[in-house]
């Protein structure tokens, strides 16, 4: 075997501090507000969070029509003009004066609905900061630059003083405003803060009408696959606010959500990662980008199913203990909208690492489009019934049909019987963690702490176990995906080996 180059080694220990300052900043978007969930739903109640999530909700549809495509297409076109400090100057000013323009229109007709549409006006004026902070948003920028450490370290920090003021002002049920505006306020001072990190690199500059105009088309292109995911990942919570006057059930779901969005955000982490870097391989005609794609999935399948099934496993003793009494409820939506992290995994990886960078666009679009019709459908037949579960049911049926019709675009491109051979070993592997884990109970000692420990130790155990048998097993099979996934382990484990000597 080769061994592996200076070069080599230095681009892919690069990948993997990118990887790990992006999933250290995605895992910091959850895991901050799991640190102040338990006292916020015990302070504000179901109720409490779920007016918070339908103001933030209807503010959000504002915000995406100031980013459009902004998040794929400026990292992507950031990344293809990197090389290049002229055209990465006239790249990023036309874009942020294009993202300006835009803000300003929405921004009127946020205040517009605020005073002659809502129904709460001290809310929804809140959240005119979180439409503000979206006109500022440069994080693609930061992406398609790969400067994920910057972005990880500044949101730690403005996390952290939420956190604080969370802790220290939000005292009683009546305090949902206040708490909404600590949050809305945190987003504005998290986009602000990222600016000095983008102007110590480049300058705006002077650029053309023209050349601002020029990002609307391909923008608009992408837009269509933003609305369709916010449609799908949001019009769930926008129903069940509307037709939950008491806003208990979408309490529920928030509530729900925000363990949910672990697992996914571990994956999005990868993915928005490596397609800066497979977009600035294929402009330089490098081939071997399809190697990555496979490598991602079988990793991102392998760390999802550890921690979707695993949560599943352990949903009736971490439910009461997290959120407190009352919260029930929340079990079953566990159960139902965990798996579907299976198929966002997937569906990430072809996207961020193979559609976006190839320029697909539209078959992505299409993709999401039948995802958001799927799930609005279900929602309108099953929410009026079963409330936030049949939410549940709608999304995890979405992402599942809008992965499929994503896997049917890349058919041509890879060997799929061999990556699914490969890539689904894990999810296996966390199906039976859960069927193992999820029934035990020891007599005398009903659902608590300690009954939630023995259960976490024991399928963690059992499932690095199982999953380093797997890996052996792996490298045993002649399958050339097995191969490519066997041997990128082996150089891991090498170049960690050098680092440490």
């Amino acid at each position: 075997m080769k061994k592996l180059t200076l070069q080599g080694e230095i681009h892919m220990n690069n990948i993997k501090k990118n990887i790990f300052y992006n999933t250290a900043y995605k895992i910091l978007l959850v895991v901050i507000p799991i640190i102040t969930t338990p006292y916020v739903s015990r302070t504000l109640g179901a109720s409490g969070i779920g007016t918070y999530s339908y103001a933030f909700t209807i503010a959000n549809y504002f915000c995406i029509f100031i980013k459009l495509g902004l998040d794929d297409y400026g990292s992507r076109a950031v990344a293809e003009s990197k090389d290049n400090i002229d055209d990465l100057e006239k790249t990023f000013s036309s874009i942020c004066y294009f993202q300006w323009s835009l803000g300003i229109i929405v921004s009127v007709c946020y205040i517009g609905y605020t005073f002659f549409v809502s129904d709460d006006l001290k809310l929804a004026l809140v959240f005119t900061l979180t439409v503000v902070a979206s006109c500022f948003d440069i994080s693609w920028f930061l992406s398609g630059m790969e400067l994920f450490k910057a972005i990880a370290i500044r949101s730690l920090a403005v996390k952290i003083l939420n956190t604080i003021c969370i802790f220290f002002f939000v005292k009683k049920s009546s305090d949902t405003v206040l708490y909404c505006f600590i949050l809305a306020f945190g987003m504005l001072l998290n986009q602000l803060c990222v600016w000095p990190v983008a102007l110590h690199i480049i300058r705006l500059r002077k650029v053309s009408w023209n050349l601002i105009i020029a990002h609307l088309k391909p923008n608009f292109l992408l837009f269509i696959s933003v609305i369709s995911v916010t449609l799908y990942k949001s019009i769930d919570k926008l129903m069940l606010g509307y037709y939950d006057l008491t806003k208990m059930h979408l309490g529920f779901y928030e509530s729900a959500e925000k363990i949910i969005n672990i697992p996914i955000l571990l994956v999005v982490s990868v993915g928005s990662v490596m397609m800066p870097r497979i977009t600035n391989m294929i402009s330089n005609g490098k081939s071997e980008y399809k190697n990555y794609v496979i490598i991602s999935e079988f990793y991102s399948l392998l760390v999802v199913s550890a921690v979707a099934f695993g949560i599943m496993a352990v949903s009736q003793e971490f439910v009461p203990i997290f959120f407190g009494p009352g919260f029930d409820e929340c079990i079953p939506i566990f159960l139902i909208l965990l798996p579907s992290c299976i198929f966002i995994a997937v569906a990430n990886i072809i996207r961020n690492q193979y559609l976006l960078p190839n320029h697909m666009d539209t078959q992505f679009i299409i993709s999401e489009l039948v995802g958001m019709i799927v799930n609005l459908i279900l929602n309108f037949l099953l929410i009026p019934k079963l409330w936030a579960v049949g939410a549940a049911i709608g999304t995890t049926v979405a992402e599942f049909v809008s992965c499929f019709v994503q896997v049917l675009a890349v058919r041509k491109a890879f060997d799929l019987k061999s990556n699914l051979k490969i890539c689904f070993i894990p999810v296996v592997t966390g199906i039976v963690m859960f069927i193992i884990i999820y029934p035990i109970q020891i007599a005398g000692m009903g659902v608590g702490l300690t009954l939630l420990g023995i259960k976490i130790v024991i399928g963690g155990v059992f499932y690095v176990l199982v999953s380093l048998i797997d890996l052996y097993l792996i490298g045993k099979m002649k399958n050339p995906s097995a191969r490519i996934v066997y041997d990128s382990f082996g150089k891991f484990v090498r170049i960690e080996k050098r680092m440490t000597h």
